[in-house]
């Protein structure tokens, strides 16, 4: 109470209130009365602006046993029930939105993040490819596994049959009985690049007029092939991008990561999982790669790769009230020492 008074005397505004209420001026000031030293404003007791007092009383509401880390909503009606401040609310959504700990264990309920990028449509058939395999099929001939090779622009497809265990030497050779005899290595399987300029069909200039309508009926057929493939890609994208977000980050961002998938190899095993912490982190970010993947600065005995998808990544939000550092269990070796150079240091 000493601290709230204090607050009072250090808020012009409030000494003014007082003194009216004091002297018995109450209709400039209706909503206030001063009641047993205290400052009330609708029954409520009314704070300064004392940053660190408001910052220790959402902390209490929030962060404590009894606040439970609540959402914003609850934090600020339980707050609101006892005190007054102008703009608490805007406090109280700063405050909670930046907690560490609820950052790193609460769900992220936004909308999927990351646009739809959709792969270009190739120039020529058999000139780019998507391989996949079927597994867990019953065993025919000796086969149980079917590799899928399907051409990006004509669809056409071939099925070839493997058994386990297969290596990728195994693969590699079932693609040049299959495929390779058939249309040559595909341009971005060799070179994973731009492929080479090829030369553009020129009308007449071959010498068999049958060969030169042959390919002229190619070349509206690939045109066709490739307006409808462009139509549909960008219908495609239409319809997954309403139920996705845009989500970008800045090099030296700090971002959480979520790592439920890899907790096993890379940090400490919980006793229960279902309460470890669905992010870890922060991590600064080191490069975009491409439009809906970045590439992290991770700790030196990480286990996983350094490069996650953007539905991966959380942006960590700072508050703009004096945040306490909490210690978070990842960045802690087993000799309860840092394991990694804090970022920087709030006051």
């Amino acid at each position: 109470m000493t601290r709230i008074e204090q607050s009072w005397k250090d808020n012009p505004k409030l000494q003014d209130i007082i003194q009216q209420l004091s002297s018995g001026n109450v209709s400039k000031y209706k909503h206030y009365n001063w009641d047993q030293q205290q400052l009330r404003r609708k029954g409520k007791l009314v704070m300064g602006a004392e940053a660190s007092l408001r910052r220790e009383l959402v902390e209490l509401w929030h962060s404590s046993p009894f606040g439970g880390h609540s959402g914003i909503l609850v934090t600020y009606e339980k707050l609101k029930g006892t005190f007054y401040w102008k703009h608490m609310y805007k406090d109280v959504y700063d405050f909670v939105t930046a907690c560490d700990t609820c950052q790193c264990h609460k769900s992220n309920l936004s909308t999927y993040p990351g646009l739809l990028q959709s792969l270009p449509v190739p120039e020529h058939i058999w000139s780019d490819i998507s391989m996949d395999f079927i597994e867990g099929l019953p065993k025919s001939h000796g086969k149980q596994v079917i590799l899928v090779v399907v051409d990006r622009l004509s669809k056409y497809a071939h099925f070839c049959g493997l058994s386990h265990p297969y290596t990728a030497l195994d693969v590699a050779q079932s693609f040049l009985d299959h495929i390779f005899k058939l249309h040559g290595l595909p341009d971005y399987s060799i070179f994973g690049q731009a492929p080479p300029v090829h030369t553009p069909y020129l009308p007449g200039s071959t010498t068999v007029d049958a060969v030169d309508r042959s390919l002229a009926a190619r070349e509206r057929a690939l045109h066709t092939l490739k307006h409808h493939l462009k139509t549909v890609q960008h219908r495609m994208k239409h319809v997954a991008d309403k139920h996705r977000s845009d989500r970008e980050f800045q090099v030296a961002d700090l971002v959480y990561v979520k790592l439920r998938t890899y907790k096993q190899h890379s940090l400490k095993s919980s006793s229960c999982q279902k309460l470890s912490p669905r992010y870890f982190g922060p991590f600064p970010i080191l490069e975009g790669i491409g439009k809906v993947a970045y590439r992290l600065q991770l700790l030196a005995q990480a286990k996983i790769h350094s490069t996650f998808h953007v539905s991966m990544l959380k942006k960590k939000k700072v508050s703009t009230l004096s945040h306490p550092i909490y210690l978070s269990r990842s960045l802690i070796t087993d000799t309860y020492c840092w394991s990694q150079l804090p970022f920087w240091i709030e006051d």
